[in-house]
């Protein structure tokens, strides 16, 4: 019986010889999901819109910020990853302690209570 874990997001419980539609999206959104976490890294933290199509690498991805606009308004705080396969933003919701460097400002935010805030240590 396929669940989601509670702590990131992945699926998991497939029964051997299980496939389908059902699984395959279950499976690309794993893949997503472990391209994310484990690069960790976004490109900004401060875009408050799409950037232009031209702009867009399969696999970017972006901390949405709270003052977000037109598309990205209704995921604000979320992570966004383009997928140039099927065209569409992939959004997933963060948690309490999940972090990610910001390449654009050269440093690392972490999700807290309060939102995203800057890791202040020096490295």
């Amino acid at each position: 019986m396929l669940s989601k874990d509670e702590r990131l997001g992945v699926s998991r419980g497939f029964e051997h010889g299980q496939s389908g539609l059902d699984v395959v999206n279950a499976l690309n959104h794993n893949y997503r999901l472990l391209s994310v976490f484990l690069q960790a890294t976004v490109k900004s933290a401060s875009i408050v819109s799409e950037p232009l199509l031209a702009n867009r690498k399969d696999g970017d991805a972006y901390i949405i910020p709270v003052n977000a606009i037109e598309a990205w308004q209704l995921h604000a705080g979320k992570i966004a990853q383009w997928d140039a396969s099927n065209s569409s933003w992939f959004y997933i919701t963060v948690r309490k302690g999940f972090s990610f460097f910001v390449e654009d400002v050269d440093k690392h935010m972490i999700y807290t209570a309060a939102g995203w805030k800057r890791v202040a240590f020096e490295p």
